[in-house]
């Protein structure tokens, strides 16, 4: 049986840069002490959508929660794909809606480091569109920064851009 989950809340912004991501919350669950003064609903509502999903349910609420647990394995390489779409946007508007939010993806980074036990590798990778300039965009949507983050913390992770063809001009 599938399950479909949707999380809603009225959030007007995604968090700074700055934070990366890190939670507002220290949850039993959550791997490490950086914990962020400024309030983050995302990583709130990443973390309820897995519990809406009844993702070890049983565990939720304790140290012991791994709702990736049961298909990620210590030890696995584990590719988490955002939609990294393009750098700038040709309309002139603001560019937060060409690629998914690293603060959506560091909950999820959280979780498999979870599952992963300290073992195993995490790779984020796209194929943004042949024009996009793929440095530009890690380092204006703050990327660079997530993955920085979690290799000073030890973990084995790695951003990749898929991309055979590339254009410039």
């Amino acid at each position: 049986m599938e399950k479909i989950c949707l999380v809603r809340k009225p959030v007007d912004n995604y968090p700074r840069l700055e934070i990366i991501g890190r939670p507002s919350v220290k949850y039993p669950e959550y791997p490490f002490t950086d914990i962020s003064d400024e309030n983050n609903q995302v990583y709130q509502m990443v973390r309820e959508g897995l519990y809406c999903l009844q993702m070890d349910i049983e565990n939720y609420g304790t140290p012991k929660w791994n709702p990736f647990g049961s298909f990620i394995k210590s030890g696995n390489c584990v590719l988490v794909k955002p939609n990294l779409v393009l750098d700038e946007n040709v309309n002139g508007c603001g560019v937060e809606c060409l690629y998914t939010q690293p603060s959506v993806v560091a909950p999820i980074i959280d979780y498999i480091r979870i599952a992963l036990k300290g073992r195993g590798k995490i790779i984020i990778g796209d194929a943004p569109l042949q024009e996009c300039d793929f440095e530009k965009l890690i380092r204006q949507s703050g990327y660079d920064a997530l993955i920085d983050y979690y290799q000073d913390k030890g973990v084995n992770i790695e951003l990749i851009d898929f991309r055979n063809v590339k254009t410039y001009e």
